[in-house]
């Protein structure tokens, strides 16, 4: 179950080109919000590498961020860990 809230950024016209830029290079029609969601989950996996390799998270912690992404950032984030 997906819980939403509002919550809202302030871009400049700088960072609004270079998001309409990303959404321009992805083949197919995706909005602005879910570009930047899926920026953001690119960030949260990187994130969720990072802490793990260093053990500043545990395997609980770990396993719940992980199974907050899409599959294919899971196997990528694993893939990266055992590699």
């Amino acid at each position: 179950m997906t819980i939403k809230s509002k919550s809202y950024l302030r871009l400049t016209v700088e960072e609004v080109e270079k998001l309409n830029l990303c959404c321009k290079s992805i083949i197919g029609n995706y909005s602005k919000h879910e570009v930047v969601s899926g920026l953001i989950d690119g960030g949260f996996a990187t994130a969720l590498e990072s802490l793990y390799s260093e053990d500043l998270i545990t395997d609980q912690e770990f396993n719940e961020g992980l199974d907050k992404l899409p599959d294919y950032l899971q196997e990528k984030v694993r893939a990266k860990l055992q590699g």
